[in-house]
């Protein structure tokens, strides 16, 4: 016999094939003719040829089979050990780091109590998580404190303040509605905080700048925030809402990349909408009622913090003009 023949004999009689339907007026039949085998017992009772006389060869007659993994197994291992993977995730509703912390806490328990079995932990993603937490407070406090040091070189500490002010109220803003969109805590919303965050304060500091300008012509604080906020309304609104035009497209997106990636454009969304209210509305008003647009110009015998930075604003104002 011949390779060729065995393998015929094998397929022939190792089947699992459709054999059509049969229709009636209440159900549909399927025929199907299963005699697959997949186990070393089953396979030694395949016949392979026979004769008149009665005479059988079957295949365990002429090879050894027996069961084990096959060369692209699904068999798992860990350090060269065998191994089970187990995937634990958290839902919509739970809290992915107190998850993660119970899941801990329980493996360095299981190895404590067991010596021949080990817990070993081979993904965590709640520690992604954290890193992306880290990374939005860390770009936050950077943009706060560039916002800080800048426009107090250039216009007004005080001004500075209520601009950088701006990065916090607009994220607590955009938290308080999240929830109504079903907008957790998670990896692709921290993503969308990060991309935000670049282009957060763009428009706080326009209207700041402008408002400053006013005040310098020689306006009161109060005309100074009105006519400085109207002047550069147009543009600011423009800006905001072509902005959130390109991420809305985001919103259409189908499957789980759209699940994914609206998340992030909402995120967005909602964040440039609360900046876009805070920069009109609030900002204009804290300036106006602040000494941020206030002569203070008094004699101290002490140091002067603020007297300090009014110099650094004349040195770096001539700086500008130079």
């Amino acid at each position: 016999m011949t390779f060729a023949e065995i393998s015929k004999a094998i397929k022939s009689s190792n089947i699992l094939i459709s054999g059509g339907n049969i229709k009636t007026s209440d159900e549909e039949y399927l025929i199907r003719s299963n005699n697959k085998n997949y186990y070393a017992n089953e396979l030694n009772e395949i016949v392979i040829k026979n004769n008149n006389e009665g005479a059988v060869i079957r295949l365990g007659d002429i090879a050894e089979i027996r069961d084990q993994f096959s060369e692209t197994s699904n068999s798992s291992f860990v350090d060269l050990k065998s191994a089970v993977i187990i995937s634990v995730s958290s839902t919509n509703s739970e809290d992915l780091l107190d998850s993660a912390k119970k899941i801990n806490l329980y493996i360095d328990d299981f190895n404590e109590k067991n010596n021949e079995l080990k817990i070993t932990l081979l993904r965590d993603y709640s520690i992604v998580l954290k890193q992306r937490t880290n990374l939005l407070l860390e770009n936050g406090g950077i943009g706060i404190l560039l916002v800080l040091i800048l426009l107090s070189i250039f216009l007004n500490i005080r001004l500075a303040f209520w601009v950088a002010f701006s990065i916090p109220i607009s994220f607590l803003g955009m938290l308080i509605f999240a929830e109504q969109f079903d907008i957790t805590i998670n990896l692709m919303s921290l993503f969308g905080m990060i991309v935000v965050i670049g282009i957060l304060v763009d428009d706080g500091i326009v209207i700041a700048e402008n408002i400053y300008r006013h005040y310098e012509k020689g306006k009161s604080p109060k005309q100074a925030a009105v006519d400085g906020t109207l002047e550069v309304l147009p543009a600011i609104v423009s800006a905001i809402v072509t902005t959130i035009i390109a991420f809305s497209t985001l919103l259409l997106l189908d499957g789980d990349v759209g699940n994914y990636f609206g998340e992030v454009a909402m995120i967005v969304i909602l964040t440039l909408l609360i900046s876009l209210i805070e920069a009109l509305l609030l900002l204009p008003a804290h300036l106006a009622n602040s000494k941020a647009l206030k002569d203070n110009n008094k004699d101290y015998n002490g140091f002067d913090f603020f007297a300090f930075m009014r110099n650094i604003n004349q040195r770096g104002y001539t700086l500008c003009k130079w």
